[in-house]
This record gives C-alpha cells, sequence and structure tokens, in this order.
C-alpha cells in the first residue's frame, strides 16, 4: 500500500510538470529466462502469456492520435 501511494505521488507530479496529452499502459515483452523457477511456475499457472505481448497496432493508432492532435492548429 506504501508503495502504491508513493507512485501515486510521483504521477501527480509528473503530470503537473509535464501536462501531458495521454497516459496509456500498454503490454509489453516477458522473457521468462530472466525469471526465477518458482516464478515461471506461478506465471504458467496463472494462465500467463510469455512472449512479445505488445499489440502494435494499438500502440499506432494511439501515437498517430497524438501527432494529428500536435499538428492541429490551437
Amino acid at each position: 500500500m506504501q508503495q502504491a501511494r508513493r507512485v501515486s505521488d510521483w504521477e501527480s507530479e509528473f503530470e503537473q510538470m509535464l501536462h501531458p496529452r495521454d497516459y496509456r499502459v500498454f503490454a509489453g515483452v516477458i522473457d521468462l529466462d530472466h525469471w526465477p523457477a518458482w516464478g515461471r511456475l506461478l506465471f504458467k499457472a496463472l494462465g500467463g502469456h510469455a512472449g512479445d505481448n505488445r499489440q502494435w497496432p494499438d500502440i499506432d493508432a494511439w501515437a498517430e492520435e497524438i501527432a494529428h492532435d500536435l499538428r492541429a492548429p490551437d
């Protein structure tokens, strides 16, 4: 709980400083070769999918949306 609060505080400061247009979280790459054995077992037992889980069409669409907004007249 304490760690989550610190992250939230940091995000709030970040937003106030930079005024981002948008914030999204996308899936990434999961390489189980870097995980301990117990972590790999738990991950698989919970139905996780290793590999490149990025959805490039979604990422590209988000980037295009931002590019469009930046090109638009104020």
